[in-house]
């Protein structure tokens, strides 16, 4: 009787143990059927319409140009065009001259003791074969220079009326136009440069000024205050030739440049502004910038190094001058 019971409730135990274990895998089974692959939730893509939004379009001149516009383009790009291709034909021209100019000098400076004091000797007066001959070449090779420096005449003048054409063309074009005006202008400028050179070599200092006066003209008005360097060239040359109104005018723009507490620590400039107003007659304001130069030195120093100064102010006081307020 024992046996019969005892291998039923056996089945039925093993039944119910096989249940308890293959019932998860029938569960995971029913929800990812066969065939299908797992879900991952992170590598899941976003939908269509979240994707990254389109960067928005560069802006761009690229714009239906008005026939005026287009009229503008198409002359500037001619005359950038013919000033590149002119440009282009001068260089060896240039760079044959320059040649020329330099040998010249170095037989010019052989022919005389010292080149360096050549100048000074010629402006004092100085008249041996050598120092003419000296002159003679030099000035020749200015006259040279500056007939070549004619030949950019028309490509200046074509600079500036692609300037009148800057602001109705596209930004790329105008990057073009700056490119091209500035090697025109610097080109000029630098070949007015080397005949005032060659003029200041010479002593012929008129002829200096009035090239360096023409180069000042030239600039925009806006950049005139901002060469300093070109206003001191034009104020010495201004002095030299016996101008003392316009050497005035010259030291007197630099020195108010400055700034009030550091200005009369510019010795060689205040001097020069002193001795301007001394050759225009203003004795007063002659003193007023000694004293300010004479108290800008240390006090231990002003016997020593300040002499010259109050020399000045001495026989400044003894032709009338009295201390002007700064």
């Amino acid at each position: 009787m024992r046996v019969s019971w005892v291998k039923p409730l056996r089945s039925v135990v093993l039944s119910l143990v096989l249940g308890l274990t293959f019932l998860p895998a029938v569960a995971s089974w029913a929800a990812d059927p066969p065939g299908n692959p797992p879900a991952d939730k992170k590598s899941e893509k976003a939908p269509a319409d979240k994707k990254a939004e389109k960067a928005p379009a560069e802006k761009s001149d690229d714009k239906e140009p008005s026939p005026q516009q287009a009229e503008a383009v198409a002359r500037v790009e001619k005359q950038i065009e013919a000033i590149q291709s002119r440009m282009m034909a001068l260089q060896e021209q240039e760079f044959s001259l320059n040649m020329k100019v330099m040998e010249t000098q170095q037989t010019a400076n052989k022919g005389v003791e010292s080149p360096a004091k050549a100048a000074e000797q010629l402006a004092k007066g100085a008249k041996t074969k050598g120092l003419k001959e000296y002159k003679a070449l030099l000035v020749s090779c200015a006259q040279q220079v500056q007939a070549f420096d004619g030949k950019l005449f028309p490509l200046v003048k074509a600079a500036a009326g692609l300037e009148k054409d800057r602001p109705q063309v596209p930004d790329k074009l105008k990057a073009r136009i700056d490119e091209v005006v500035n090697r025109v202008n610097s080109k000029h400028r630098s070949n007015l440069e080397k005949v005032a050179q060659l003029y200041e070599l010479t002593a012929e200092w008129r002829g200096a000024l009035g090239v360096y006066t023409k180069i000042q003209k030239d600039m925009p008005e806006a950049q005139r205050a901002k060469d300093t360097a070109l206003i001191r060239k034009i104020a010495d040359l201004s002095d030299k030739c016996g101008d003392y109104r316009n050497s005035l005018a010259g030291y007197k723009s630099l020195f108010d440049a400055k700034n009030p507490k550091e200005r009369f620590n510019d010795r060689d400039l205040g001097e020069k502004l002193a001795d301007a107003y001394e050759k225009c007659g203003d004795a007063k304001a002659a003193y007023a910038i000694y004293k300010g130069l004479l108290e800008a030195l240390p006090k231990d120093k002003r016997d020593t190094d300040g002499k010259g100064i109050k020399d000045k102010m001495e026989k400044l006081e003894k032709q009338g001058g009295r201390p002007g307020k700064r």
